[in-house]
């Protein structure tokens, strides 16, 4: 179990988006092996948009807050770029970071990030990147992508008018509950989920390899494949429709409308 204290306190001012952070020393002890850790505090009104290009562990937050808070090893630190455009912030590594140093960030080794869900609306991940939600209340439409690993757990997620979960890498899903009015997946590589929805239209469509779970509740649900694997559905829908130009099992004998 990890445990996390502070060793030391320092302020360093620097500007990203024309606002002051200040930078706290922290030292983890993960598995007998103590990591320090430098973090820092961003500043944004209304940040729709979270890219990662590093290994990163992202807590969603309900908190009305403008306040993100960054932590990385503090041999890693000098080396990222926190990169504000607009509304959207872009976690890199410098050109020349070294790559020993770099590679210090791995499967358990994380920068961790904690962000407000107010306006959130698009979450992109070209890493490794576990994803947390505290808070499931995000903006009117959100996006998840992934490039590479990723896992997302969470008890709900809910936005407003339309969800969007976009794949081409690995991706885990646990939420018991997606609330949205329009939910749609489309995957092109491994994808394994479990969990429901309350969206009045689902759109299921997958190119790679599958094994999902989903309960639904909805008017309709649409499952276009041309991949492998399993999708199964249960619950209630009003309409189905099923495409299935591959090899997947598409299992829908437990919705009502089957019975």
């Amino acid at each position: 179990m990890r445990k996390i204290f502070f060793i030391a306190l320092s302020v360093v001012c620097f500007v990203a988006a024309a606002q002051a952070q200040k930078v706290v020393s922290i030292s983890k002890d993960d598995n007998n092996h103590t990591i320090e850790y430098t973090a820092t505090e961003l500043r944004h009104a209304e940040l729709k948009e979270l890219i990662s290009t590093l290994p990163a562990t992202v807590t969603v937050t309900d908190e009305e807050s403008d306040i993100i808070t960054i932590a990385a090893p503090t041999s890693v630190f000098p080396y990222l770029k926190f990169d504000f455009r607009g509304d959207s912030l872009a976690i890199a590594s410098d050109n020349g970071a070294p790559k020993k140093v770099m590679a210090t960030l791995n499967q358990k080794c994380h920068i961790e990030v904690t962000i407000p869900s107010q306006s959130l609306r698009c979450i992109t991940n070209t890493s490794d990147m576990n994803l947390f939600f505290k808070s499931g209340k995000c903006a009117d439409k959100l996006q998840m992508v992934n490039t590479l690993t990723m896992s997302i757990i969470a008890t709900d997620i809910t936005a407003g008018s339309n969800m969007e979960i976009c794949n081409t890498g690995t991706m885990t899903m646990k939420v018991d509950n997606l609330n949205t009015e329009q939910l749609y997946t489309l995957n092109t590589g491994y994808l394994y989920m479990r969990g429901a929805t309350t969206a009045k239209s689902v759109l299921q469509n997958s190119a790679g390899i599958e094994n999902s779970l989903l309960n639904v509740n909805c008017q309709k649900l649409e499952i276009v494949s041309t991949g492998e694997g399993i999708i199964e559905f249960h619950g209630i829908a009003d309409a189905v429709t099923v495409a299935n130009m591959g090899k997947a099992k598409i299992k829908t004998s437990k919705l009502n409308n089957f019975k």
